[in-house]
């Protein structure tokens, strides 16, 4: 079992404690041990760090941990929106094509999509 450390924007942290969000998604970073999430597995921990709008952390909100229920492996964001509920994984979206839209917006994000696919991880427990 693994611990992976995720950095998300305030609005996704606040879903997640609400637990509005129930699926994360990450396209894997080979280059970066941290973030190559083709290595996630069931009952693998994700700790979810809080970021405003600036990427800095927000160090008074706690670290939130929930367990990795299932692991899904897509080969592209397309695919992967076709079998995973979108409002589960961005409750704050509207549309498919909304989620793509910030998907994209990560520096670097598409062109890992493209690369390496998607990975989308249903979240179980939350750990205290």
């Amino acid at each position: 079992m693994r611990e992976w450390s995720l950095g998300v924007v305030l609005e996704n942290y606040e879903d997640l404690i609400a637990k509005r969000k129930t699926v994360e998604t990450q396209a894997p970073d080979p280059s970066n041990p941290e973030k190559d999430f083709s290595n996630v597995s069931i009952n693998d921990i994700l700790a979810f760090h809080a970021f405003d709008g600036q990427f800095h952390r927000i160090a008074e909100l706690p670290i939130i941990r929930y367990s990795v229920l299932r692991v899904n492996r897509y080969s592209t964001v397309d695919n992967m929106l076709e079998r995973e509920d979108f409002s589960s994984i961005m409750p704050r979206v509207n549309s498919r094509e909304e989620a793509i839209k910030v998907y994209h917006f990560f520096p670097g994000y598409r062109e890992r999509m493209e690369k390496y696919g998607m990975i989308a991880c249903g979240l179980g427990k939350r750990h205290v």
